[in-house]
């Protein structure tokens, strides 16, 4: 039953009047700042603490004067841009408001570092319902270069480079067809500045040298996860009007650059010479696959598709005075690499570790042999670590480094792939999400999504980028977590990305393989017996709640685990629950629907077996309820609501059927449930419905586990609640006892007795 909410009076501290609070030290109007209003910096917060004449001066130097910058250019943006201003600034001053109060002994370098580390969270979303990333792509770009233009300072000294403002957006703003990422390794052994730092001075100059106009976009940062002897300085290009021509256009400039060696040293805006050791680019900007790489130091050798080596070394074909004394310009045959690479394995310089070395199946020399990986164990055999290295060894074929989480944990489709390639199993990832809780530990992959992977890549005309196999979060019980499926990047606009979609889709079904959509492709394999009774194949070694055979491939040890979950689901579909017969039951005891032991029977309550509670029509009619009674509360608390229309059919107080418990009315003919007569919780649950969102699942999700059965009451028998307590709905009367009163989330729950007498 819906509470109604608490009201409070309106404040009546005028803001207008500049009044001084006792104790204050500025004006009581500084408390409330206003989007326009560029002066209270130096009115309020440079009056509450001084720092001007400090080296660390924020208020006037830094904060009015880019507040004025916006302001000087106000007319010349878009109303969405206005917006967003307006609430940018706000945000700004309303998270340093704190600082005023009398009791605050901020010193100016604290008040700095603070006041440049809420620009990141104010620009990106102001309000919960203004975010930078939903801007144009012109919009964006006009005040990308406003934001930049302070960043080369002091702003880049505090968080470490723009990056970390303009990465997200950037992404999400331009298609991946029209942006590019370069890599540039910049030799870190002679300078003394951050990653970030050195990312906006490297970028900076490079975009000097290139003659960048202002239609040019590019946004940079520095990737830790590939730092080694050298600062990689990522950089993302793309232009005002999205035309990925104009991008390759600039990216060919820039490797022009590169090979007549004007990129290898670079004399920065502060002063220092930095050294450019290679510059890689990338296919797309969402993944490290380089199509390019130049070693600038050896650019005319790189240019003809070699390296530069000791001239002792032998090599297949090789080009004389494109290197340094000593060294050769080496360019290996790629078609003496090919027995090494159909054999499962890759071609290396024998001074890289391998776990076993094969020779004469790779060009290049004497020095250079085959890798091939360990067999395969039990659970990874020969055949499925050949198709692993097949993958790993295909350019067609992308796996990213990190998971689409950016949680580094070695759970990436790359390090999946590399180690089954190996001989080893691929490592799961272990952390929660929305969804649950991946579960750690590691599997080996399946032999058919693998030959699935490898089949796409020349089955459709679209890039393949694979997001995910055994790693990253996904739902209890996903097939990810055995080895046994695949997610896919999809890339374009929204035409080009159904179109690859249903392409991607159409080929998992191919292979026998079930498959769904949406921001990504997923595709798994079905073991159809085993599947189809809710299970899933494993050796009967692990612990299980049932083993059934005769279900599963790959001999007797292979079978068949169906959890107390599922195979108690003919006992939850008529509305019963699963125990031991040593509980009582409100209702009758049946056998033969519940998994595990014999002394585990159905227990069928006596109104649940007149009405069949578990069905999708009932789902929704609960979820309704929940939805407009419950949708801001924990699954717990929509869980409680749920079960109160459970308790209210097998309540002697209340009608015995789901639809009339549901459906009651007070005398005054509203409903007990109030929000199913509120029209704009009808509306609100009908575009959720529609929409298929969170909230919608999370509250019919809630109706299943209780009509079903497969999650316990959390009240144990509640049949009332309110939001505040006491109240009517739960306090005792003369018919009936409150019991067993319990508050979860904002509601206070009851069960009700007859009262005695």
């Amino acid at each position: 039953m819906a509470t109604p909410h608490s009201k409070f009076e309106e404040c009546q501290c005028d803001p207008e009047k500049n009044l001084i609070p006792l104790n204050s030290k500025v004006p009581v109007d500084c408390y409330f700042p206003k989007e326009n209003d560029c002066d209270w910096y130096r009115r309020c917060l440079e009056a509450r603490i001084p720092c001007e004449s400090t080296e660390h001066k924020y208020a006037v130097s830094y904060a009015t004067k880019y507040c004025n910058l916006f302001n000087d250019n106000y007319a010349k943006f878009s109303n969405d841009v206005k917006r967003w201003i307006d609430a940018v600034r706000k945000c700004l001053q309303q998270s340093l408001v704190h600082v005023l109060f009398p009791q605050s002994t901020m010193s100016c370098e604290t008040l700095k570092k603070r006041a440049f580390y809420t620009h990141t969270g104010c620009y990106l979303r102001p309000t919960p319902s203004i975010y930078m990333c939903d801007l144009s792509s012109f919009d964006f770009l006009q005040i990308s270069w406003i934001i930049k233009n302070g960043f080369l300072t002091d702003f880049s000294d505090m968080v470490d480079g723009s990056g970390s403002i303009f990465k997200e957006c950037f992404l999400k703003i331009f298609t991946s067809n029209s942006v590019a990422r370069l890599i540039m390794y910049v030799k870190n052994d002679i300078i003394k500045m951050t990653p970030g730092k050195i990312a906006d001075y490297v970028s900076n100059k490079m975009a000097i040298i290139q003659k960048w106009s202002s239609n040019v976009m590019f946004l940079s940062y520095s990737d830790e996860s590939l730092k080694s002897n050298s600062t990689p300085v990522q950089i993302l290009v793309a232009t005002n009007d999205g035309i990925s021509a104009k991008v390759e256009d600039l990216i060919s400039s820039v490797k022009d650059s590169a090979y007549d060696g004007k990129l290898s040293s670079l004399q920065l805006e502060n002063g220092e010479t930095v050294r450019i050791e290679k510059i890689e680019k990338s296919v797309r900007p969402d993944y490290l696959h380089a199509s390019l790489s130049i070693d600038t130091d050896h650019h005319e050798c790189a240019k003809s598709g070699g390296y530069c080596r000791n001239n002792a070394l032998q090599c297949d074909k090789r080009n004389d005075g494109r290197c340094e004394d000593g060294e050769r310009c080496c360019i290996p045959d790629s078609e003496k690499d090919l027995p090494c690479i159909n054999d499962g394995g890759w071609c290396q310089e024998t001074s890289i570790p391998c776990d076993r070395y094969e020779s004469g199946k790779c060009g290049g020399g004497s020095n250079r042999k085959c890798c091939v990986p360990l067999k395969g164990t039990p659970s990874c055999n020969v055949t499925v670590v050949k198709a692993a290295c097949k993958i790993r060894n295909d350019p067609k074929i992308t796996l990213i480094k990190i998971n689409p989480s950016e949680v580094d944990d070695g759970a990436d489709p790359e390090s999946n792939i590399r180690d089954v390639c190996y001989g080893k199993e691929a490592k799961r990832s272990s952390y929660a999400c929305d969804d649950g809780q991946a579960p750690g530990g590691s599997t080996c992959l399946d032999l058919k999504i693998l030959q699935f992977i490898y089949h796409l890549r020349n089955s459709t005309k679209y890039a393949v980028q694979v997001n995910s196999i055994a790693g990253a979060c996904h739902k209890i019980g996903s097939k990810h977590y055995d080895g046994k499926a695949v997610d896919f990047q999809l890339f374009g606009n929204s035409i080009e990305k159904a179109a690859q979609e249903k392409a991607f889709m159409d080929e998992c079904t191919k292979h026998g393989g079930w498959s769904h959509g949406g921001d990504h492709v997923h595709c798994q394999i079905v073991e159809s017996k085993c599947v189809e009774k809710g299970g899933k194949c494993q050796e009967n070694s692990k612990p299980c709640d049932n083993y059934q055979t005769g279900l599963c491939i790959g001999g007797k040890n292979w079978q068949c685990c169906i959890s107390n979950e599922v195979a108690d689901k003919p006992c939850t579909d008529k509305g019963g629950k699963c125990q031991q017969t040593s509980v009582s039951c409100s209702g009758t005891y049946s056998s033969g629907l519940c998994g595990g032991s014999a002394s585990r029977k159905c227990c069928v309550p006596q109104s649940a077996s007149n009405e069949q509670l578990c069905t999708d029509a009932n789902f929704q009619t609960v979820g309704r309820v929940v939805f407009g009674e419950a949708r801001g509360e924990t699954a717990r608390g929509q869980l409680a609501v749920a079960y109160s229309i459970v308790n209210r059919i097998n309540h002697s107080g209340y009608p015995n059927t789901l639809n009339a418990v549901v459906n009651q009315k007070t005398a005054g003919g509203a409903y007990q449930y109030e929000t199913l007569g509120v029209a704009a919780h009808t509306k609100a649950w009908n575009d959720a419905k529609n929409g298929n969102t969170q909230e919608y699942r999370n509250a019919t999700e809630a109706s299943s586990d209780a009509l079903c059965g497969t999650k316990s009451d959390p009240t144990t028998c509640a049949t009332d609640y309110c939001a505040y307590d006491p109240c009517s709905a739960t306090n005792s009367n003369k018919y009936w006892t409150a019991t067993k009163k319990i508050q979860i989330g904002r509601h206070y729950f009851v069960c009700r007795e007859k009262a005695s007498g």
